[in-house]
């Protein structure tokens, strides 16, 4: 399977039909919105960005989603994460990619650029699916590659030069294995549906996407926290 091929052409359709919504919307800003300062990347946002669009930085897959963020006046580009990132070394001094390393069979490489670009002391802000005991055909489906286990995180971070300062469970839904057959085997005709269902889910004040975060700060043990969580929120510091 072409991961990359999979995941431009899904996402291509997906984000024709959701448009951008403001970063407000999402359970990230309650995080982001004390670290919103100098200059500010995220890393394939689709249509769901998580800091303010205008004058902000943003490299995606899509380029749907590239045209939707530079109607908004951000600076947004088409970008191919297999290749070294377009930007001058310590250049940013926030950059954020939430749902994003889980769809690249490069992660480490990709972690190891952001460390570059990043200012030295700036933080980098990252979401993913956890556990791959709630693996299924669904995680094919939507282009991941991986879940990532809590035990090796803090070693991984450390590798790509950065210390976990805080952490928090999200709790996103994700199928169980049967229905994430079925949802896997709809027909391609059934995206536009898929993602209506998908947006009004979303918007719901209860929704998992905008429900309130409660921040830790990382230590040891940290990680058996997490040992049941589907996905993860780190907060890393360079």
């Amino acid at each position: 399977m072409n991961v990359r091929r999979v995941n431009r052409e899904r996402y291509d359709e997906y984000w024709r039909s959701y448009k951008v919504q403001p970063p407000e919307t999402w359970s990230q800003w309650m995080v982001i919105k004390d670290l919103i300062g100098g200059r500010c990347l995220e890393i394939g946002p689709g249509t769901k960005p998580k800091i303010p669009v205008k004058g902000n930085y943003f490299l995606d897959i899509s380029k749907e989603a590239v045209k939707q963020l530079r109607r908004l006046g951000g600076k947004a580009n088409v970008c191919d994460l297999t290749k070294k990132l377009p930007f001058k070394n310590e250049n940013f001094d926030l950059i954020c990619a939430f749902e994003v390393l889980e769809h690249l069979t490069n992660d480490d490489f990709v972690l190891r650029e952001m460390h570059r670009i990043l200012k030295d002391k700036g933080r980098l802000v990252v979401s993913f699916p956890l556990n791959m005991g709630y693996w299924n055909e669904y995680d094919q489906k939507v282009g991941h590659v991986k879940r990532y286990e809590p035990r090796e995180l803090g070693d991984w971070f450390k590798r790509g030069g950065f210390r976990i300062s805080r952490y928090a469970a999200m709790e996103i839904p994700w199928p169980g294995k049967v229905m994430g057959a079925v949802l896997s085997g709809l027909p391609k005709r059934c995206q536009p549906l898929i993602v209506r269902t998908q947006k009004a889910m979303d918007m719901r004040p209860s929704s998992g996407v905008r429900r309130r975060l409660d921040f830790t700060k990382w230590k040891r043990g940290s990680e058996a926290m997490l040992a049941k969580a589907t996905t993860g929120l780190f907060v890393l510091v360079k």
